[in-house]
């Protein structure tokens, strides 16, 4: 039989030492292989404990030959800082079979059992062997993450987190620290915690990985502990949502598809009742200021104004608003001078128009934009109306007179929303414009009732504008706090922008939060400022809703539920409820806690 050609690999070369070294030459070779063979570097258990082996080999083949003049000895003056530092107890570091053992070589040896009892469901011992190898490196982060893991199955989930919690802060960037934080926080029931710590993981994951699955889990979770209210009904999707003003029992209104409106009791969810007198599906619902009133906008082409009383019961359309030759695209309450209450509508017959509250007569007609009138908005103080259209025009409007005062051609496209805002001791008209050629839209802030931007009598510039929207505007809302006046627009492309209007600056862009069912960005459906201005509510078309405190868009939480697109999002008064609803003909009353 031929002798084997498989020749035995050496000692030497086992630490990639020549046969001449010096004991301080080892020393580096034996460092360099402890690294290249360690199980946290690539290595394996074995291949460590070779180069142990292989060490041990040479220094005793070392110990038969003189060393070299002038070379360091390793063993004739110890370092008794190190010594303590590396925490070997006497036993071990008087030892001569054991002069150069290494805390690391314990504490990895004490992990791989841990390891092994872990993989064999002894998660008892494995803890307690996580804890002994922790005894040698106390610093590790892998080790305080792996005993997290094992406390976690053991259900001691306080511990679970507070491991997790020390890896993380060990290791900033360690995915399974914060990963296992979330799982210990989400069995605690602190869902919104978990949800932050299960994104950082997931953002610090390059594929995402197992945190998609547990995240979308957490997000259950969290949703489930606060739904209040599972509203169904309706026989097509719900299109807007309003709660009624004022004290008493709360009221939730919806409007649908399906040509109805609903009343509910927004404390047990009981329907109060469905009101029925459209021939088109309802887009819009919302209350008077006294909320006695409730007015509907259908495809039918009209509005309805009806009588809804404190109690509820005998709710009935009082006035039927006849008069545009399109659907109404927005609506907004007015008080003239004398006192007269007005509803002001806008439409896509070109027109505005503006209705006797009470009497539901139409005292005027707004016309002379060229194609459909998107938006309105009305200033209170400053007393004008502001008209958007789809001929890249908007108008300001004398209410008494039904006098337009400007018309702003501004080349950049169709006008498709506004708002009156205040801020800075000015009352400030925010305009969207999409350029449809280039699929890019602007904001625009002009000084209405001052004079910046004026010239002769006419506005003629802009004091602020915000550039660079890929797609439509699709919603705007903003809030006043004490520090600042938030702007917050969603885009098609999945963005929201917000910016202080005080600063005249961005504040910051939430990117690739809405997904469609294959991955891409989704178009932001709804975004509303909590009537506080401390937190900001956004849906899209993958159903979900996200939460985030408004003043730096840092994430709170999140809520699925929704099937397909949500439609419209709308806090209570006191900031406390949210309410939702979309396509999959649902609407949700979530409890998002104090504002």
């Amino acid at each position: 039989m031929a002798p084997s050609s498989r020749r035995k690999i050496t000692a030497y070369e086992v630490l990639g030492v020549s046969r001449t070294c010096t004991r301080v030459e080892l020393k580096k070779g034996y460092a360099s292989a402890l690294k290249r063979a360690h199980p946290d570097k690539g290595g394996s258990d074995e291949a460590f404990e070779r180069v142990q082996k292989a060490y041990q080999i040479v220094l005793r083949h070392l110990g038969t030959y003189s060393e070299p003049s002038g070379a360091p000895r390793e063993d004739v003056e110890p370092n008794p800082g190190r010594q303590a530092r590396d925490r070997m107890p006497p036993s071990l570091r008087n030892g001569a079979q054991n002069q150069m053992a290494k805390p690391t070589y314990f504490a990895t040896q004490a992990k791989a059992r841990g390891n092994r009892s872990y993989a064999e469901g002894k998660f008892e011992d494995a803890a307690a062997h996580y804890t002994e190898a922790l005894s040698w490196l106390p610093g590790e982060s892998t080790l305080y993450c792996n005993r997290s893991a094992a406390f976690f199955e053991l259900g001691r989930q306080e511990q679970a987190l507070r491991d997790a919690t020390k890896a993380a802060s060990i290791s900033p960037r360690y995915v399974k620290a914060h990963y296992r934080r979330a799982l210990a926080l989400s069995a605690l029931g602190r869902h919104a915690e978990a949800l932050a710590s299960m994104r950082r993981a997931h953002a610090l994951s390059p594929s995402g990985g197992e945190c998609v699955g547990a995240l979308l889990k957490i997000e259950e979770a969290c949703s489930r502990a606060h739904l209040r209210l599972n509203l169904s009904g309706h026989g097509e999707a719900v299109q807007d949502s309003a709660w009624r003003p004022g004290g008493g029992r709360p009221v939730l209104a919806t409007c649908s598809m399906d040509g109805t409106v609903r009343l509910w009791c927004g404390v047990s969810g009981i329907s109060l009742g469905s009101l029925a007198g459209h021939r088109g599906g309802v887009t819009d619902v919302f209350w008077s200021p006294d909320g006695l009133r409730l007015v509907s906008l259908s495809l039918d082409t009209n509005a309805i104004v009806w009588d809804v009383p404190p109690g509820v019961e005998g709710a009935r359309a009082a006035t039927v608003l006849e008069g545009h030759g399109g659907r109404p695209t927005s609506a907004r309450f007015a008080e003239l001078r004398d006192g007269t209450q007005v509803l002001i509508t806008s439409s896509t017959d070109r027109t505005a128009r503006v209705w006797d509250f009470e009497g539901g007569s139409c005292i005027r007609v707004l016309s002379g934009h060229g194609q459909m009138v998107t938006w309105a908005d009305y200033s209170s103080e400053a007393g004008i109306l502001a008209t958007t259209s789809a001929d890249n025009t908007f108008r300001l409007w004398d209410l008494e007179s039904g006098r337009c005062d400007q018309c702003v051609d501004w080349d950049s496209g169709a006008v498709n929303r506004c708002a009156f805002v205040r801020a800075g001791g000015a009352e400030l008209l925010v305009t969207c414009h999409l350029d449809v050629a280039r699929e890019r839209s602007r904001v625009l802030v002009w000084d209405a009732g001052g004079k910046r931007g004026w010239a002769d009598g006419k506005l003629v510039s802009h004091v602020m504008h915000f550039e660079n929207f890929r797609g439509k505007i699709t919603c705007v809302d903003w809030a006043g706090t004490e520090e600042s006046v938030l702007l917050a627009a969603g885009c098609a492309d999945g963005t929201v922008r917000v910016f202080d209007l005080e600063c005249k600056a961005s504040l910051y862009d939430l990117v690739d939060q809405h997904l469609t069912a294959r991955g891409s960005s989704g178009s932001i459906s709804a975004l509303s400022f909590s009537p506080s201005g401390a937190r900001l509510a956004t849906a899209g078309w993958d159903g979900k809703i996200h939460v985030w405190d408004a003043e730096d868009g840092a994430h709170l939480m999140t809520f699925v539920g929704h099937e397909d697109r949500v439609c419209f999002l709308r806090w209570d008064a006191e900031g406390r409820r949210l309410a939702s609803g979309g396509v999959d003909k649902t609407t949700k009353v979530w409890n998002v806690g104090a504002d």
